[in-house]
């Protein structure tokens, strides 16, 4: 999104300290495999398959911050006389953190540990420890003498509040906001708390969409939460709710003003899968989601944000750059699956220098927004690309193939969906229950939505996560992507080798298996003197095959690039690159000069981020004409400015953008 923000240094001279609830994160991968039945009770047993532990809560968000190149970390919270409490203290040892503030309370306290339980993907029910705990006051006292004598070390400190019955109580409340008062400006102070959002002030407040809302209506109902000082470990509120109406709360841009206008401070408003908003004082800032075409994990993405935002604001990035680098690094968090989710450097700087964004992500959701040219199917996302072009054609055209001039390999989300299961399932394949396989189903339906556009060889690499996710294909019997790849092809050639074979035999025209219009478009493209580039994500030589078969092969005279099959990149996206390298070969391409038509995402990407004008084509394959409602969402979201469901309406789009009067 922003241009200006820097790419994280190796290291930093910055100083970060972490108050907070230190939790302790264990996980257990079970398994039927090699379970008995116990002799003492008769019970079946659940054989551990593979197990880790990992930090969550303020000591997750510590390591972050170490692993973002803070120099030094310090920790303060309180662990347990217990063995939890020694793992915790060697976790924060290999990782550098300070623990001169993690003091051990040895009584009416338990290190909080979160017991976690997988099997076959699914988490079952959690187990926790530390519910219980009453922190003291002299253990409060001491925590804050310690915080309070190294307070001038620190940029930024930030107060992590987690668990309900921890150590946040009214004691802590009052000595911590008075410190705050005291370094108000010298420090930055940021907090990310569960329900304590209203009570520490003067801090920079990172909430996400729930919490926000909770507060919103608590607030306006009057059922604050409050510290009760009889039990200072607890938040009670006032009156019960099991849970609260989206449709009382406002949209998100008027709930943050809300929350600034309440707390008088900077507010940054995370929401999901869709972003972050970021109120300064001064204006308004909305920093678009990541798309993420691999499984995810969300556990752990909110102390990857935090940390990415203290790391950010201690290096002097202002907010709203900060908030990027804290999206960026919870972007990295969510890919790593079954942990809390560390982002290193490497990974955070590979997202900032090429990041996929979701935009416009309520229309997409939302077929009510649509806006369409009077009397037409021409979806208008951008107004503001109207009459771009000066009445002529643009000099240089991209046009991806399948799906936006050919339909001949139309239904392959079927043949992969269908090879993918199979391969899944293994050997159990025929005798799977029903349900089973349509949880599987499931998990491959969400794979094939998510990579659409992309190559082959990366959607197999995803599909090898997910055999080995399923207890059904040994180890030593995976096969590689490449393999799974070639089945897949064999698969897909025998599907249209039937159509191939009646068209060379004449049973079938050439305007049964493209897209309405598009043919009689592209001559008229060529007749004009536009140079016409097709870039696919099928192998180069089986796109040039087809559209030699076609016919239409020798009107792309800049060129037919497809996928050579190295997984280090995405074909289509360097294809396109490469592309837009050579239309711009002096670096002053101007909208007016080139346009892209697509039915996938990442050709409507390249093209946002290059800043030319991008048609997505929401085709119906089968009909060859008309709109496919299924493909809407994912173009806007990738940055379409136009839809158009086949070529039949260009007259009208080229009224429309300028191109013809």
């Amino acid at each position: 999104m922003s241009e200006t923000l820097k790419l994280l240094p190796d290291d930093t001279d910055i100083a970060i300290a972490v108050l907070g609830d230190v939790c302790l994160d264990l996980y257990y991968f079970i398994t039927q495999d090699y379970a008995e039945y116990s002799v003492e009770t008769g019970l079946k047993t659940r054989t551990v398959q593979n197990f880790s532990h990992e930090l969550g809560g303020a000591g997750n968000v510590a390591v972050n911050c170490r692993r973002l190149g803070a120099r030094k970390v310090d920790v303060y919270g309180i662990i347990g006389d217990d063995p939890y409490g020694e793992m915790v203290r060697r976790i924060f040892a290999a990782e550098a953190v300070g623990t001169k503030g993690l003091l051990v309370q040895n009584d009416q306290w338990a290190t909080h540990v979160y017991h976690k339980v997988y099997h076959d993907g699914v988490e079952l029910p959690r187990y926790d420890i530390g519910n219980f705990n009453l922190p003291q006051d002299r253990i409060i006292d001491e925590l804050m003498e310690e915080l309070s004598s190294h307070i001038s070390q620190y940029q930024v400190v930030i107060i992590n509040e987690q668990v309900l019955h921890g150590m946040h109580g009214s004691r802590l409340l009052k000595r911590l906001n008075a410190l705050i008062e005291q370094y108000a400006d010298s420090i930055i102070w940021l907090t990310d708390c569960r329900k304590m959002n209203d009570l520490y002030r003067n801090t920079i407040r990172k909430l996400n969409l729930y919490e926000a809302r909770e507060l919103y209506q608590s607030m306006t109902a009057g059922t604050a939460w409050q510290l009760q000082p009889s039990s200072p470990q607890e938040l009670t509120p006032q009156s019960s709710r099991e849970s609260f109406s989206e449709a009382s709360v406002p949209s998100p841009d008027k709930l943050i003003q809300w929350l600034h206008d309440r707390w008088k401070r900077p507010v940054v408003l995370t929401l999901g899968k869709e972003g972050v908003l970021v109120h300064d004082g001064r204006k308004l800032t909305a920093i678009p989601g990541l798309h993420i075409i691999q499984q995810i994990d969300t556990v752990g993405a909110g102390d990857a944000f935090i940390a990415g935002l203290a790391v950010g604001c201690g290096n002097g990035a202002a907010l709203p750059q900060a908030c990027e680098l804290g999206n960026f690094s919870a972007g990295v968090s969510i890919q790593q699956l079954y942990q809390t989710g560390h982002p290193s450097i490497n990974a955070v700087n590979a997202l900032i220098k090429d990041p996929d964004y979701r935009y416009n992500p309520s229309i997409a959701d939302d077929i009510r927004y649509a806006q369409y040219l009077h009397g037409t199917d021409i979806e208008i996302i951008s107004p503001e690309r109207k009459g771009v072009y000066p009445n002529r054609f643009p000099e240089s055209v991209i046009f991806d193939h399948d799906g936006t001039i050919s339909t001949l390999r139309y239904g392959w989300e079927s043949v992969m969906r269908e090879m993918m299961i199979e391969s899944i399932a293994g050997k159990d394949f025929s005798t799977l229950p029903v349900e089973k396989l349509a949880q599987i189903a499931v998990q491959v339906d969400e794979l094939i939505e998510k990579t659409t556009g992309v190559q082959t060889l990366i959607q197999m690499y995803e599909l090898v996560k997910l055999i080995r996710h399923h207890p059904f294909v040994p180890a030593e019997d995976i096969l590689k992507p490449a393999e799974y790849k070639e089945i897949y092809n064999r698969r897909l050639l025998d599907h249209i080798a039937v159509k191939v074979e009646r068209i060379q035999s004449g049973h079938l025209s050439v305007a049964d298996v493209t897209l309405k219009g598009v043919v009689a478009f592209l001559h008229k493209l060529h007749n004009s003197g536009t140079r016409l580039y097709m870039a696919s994500g099928t192998d180069e030589a089986d796109v040039i095959k087809e559209a030699e078969l076609l016919g239409y092969a020798e009107l792309f005279n800049g060129g037919i690039f497809g996928s050579t099959g190295n997984i280090s990149t995405d074909p289509k996206r360097e294809v396109i690159r490469r592309i837009l390298e050579t239309v711009d070969h002096d670096g002053t391409l101007r909208p007016d000069q080139c346009i892209m038509f697509g039915d996938g995402p990442v050709e409507i990407r390249e093209a946002k981020k290059h800043g030319i004008p991008a048609v997505g084509l929401v085709s119906d394959e089968l009909q060859r004409y008309g709109i496919n409602k299924k493909k809407r969402s994912r173009l806007v979201l990738a940055g379409a400015d136009i839809l158009i469901p086949d070529f039949s309406w260009i007259p009208e789009l080229g009224s429309w953008i300028g191109w013809s009067r």
